[in-house]
């Protein structure tokens, strides 16, 4: 088992105190290239959180409705959607193309989506930038509420 110390040391006669990290059995050089991976190991790590997930949700036709209905994601997270039924659907948070302006919403400023219509086999993906509370719809079943809400935090 190896013992880590501190040594104080005296630089040159100038007066200065230095410390370095003493390690029987290892050599600095090992301990200094053991720092540098677990630094890149935190950066990849970082830089991984930052692309953020990918979440699917099915649109099905019996009845119609997203699935799941609800989410909570984080920003950064993309949704992708996946029209896996037999008939067309869609995806927008967009008022102007919903029959319900009350059935959609988006934070202030965020940009809006609109998948139009999706054959079946086709996908939609929508990266979320902004947090925030986002209740969407498919335009074709939103008589049948067919509506998705998503929950988007830090």
């Amino acid at each position: 088992m190896s013992c880590f110390t501190l040594e104080h040391l005296v630089d040159g006669g100038r007066g200065r105190l230095s410390r370095r990290l003493v390690t029987p059995g290892l050599g600095l050089w090992t301990l200094g290239l053991a720092l540098v991976g677990a630094g890149m190991l935190v950066a990849g790590a970082r830089m991984a959180s930052a692309a953020g997930q990918t979440v699917t949700v099915k649109m099905q036709d019996t009845p119609p409705r997203f699935l799941p209905e609800k989410l909570r994601i984080k920003v950064g997270d993309t949704i992708e959607w996946v029209n896996d039924a037999g008939t067309i659907h869609s995806v927008t948070d967009d008022p102007q193309n919903a029959q319900r302006a009350a059935d959609v919403s988006a934070p202030a400023g965020a940009a809006l989506f609109n998948s139009g219509f999706m054959p079946p086999g086709a996908k939609f993906s929508y990266t979320f930038t902004m947090p925030g509370h986002y209740k969407y719809v498919c335009v074709p079943h939103e008589q049948d509420d067919m509506i998705g809400e998503v929950d988007v935090t830090k």
